[in-house]
């Protein structure tokens, strides 16, 4: 995952992670809050896995949704 730091270039697009950047942080789940449905890829069982994420500030909590499946 890309590292986000202040920088002085108030507004850019952040190619790499596909965001709007103010000051160096994203703009959705940075500077404005992020409640949503959302899905990421988990590097121990090399599958992408849905979850609900509540995020502000770069600071977050995930709640994974069950498979049934499992």
């Amino acid at each position: 995952m890309d590292k986000f730091k202040w920088e002085l270039m108030p507004v850019r697009w952040h190619k790499p992670a596909g965001c709007i950047v103010v000051f160096g942080y994203p703009l959705f789940g940075g500077w404005l809050p992020y409640i949503g449905f959302t899905e990421y890829f988990n590097t121990e069982e090399m599958i992408p896995k849905k979850c609900f994420l509540v995020e502000w500030f770069c600071t977050g909590i995930a709640v994974e949704v069950g498979n049934k499946d499992e």
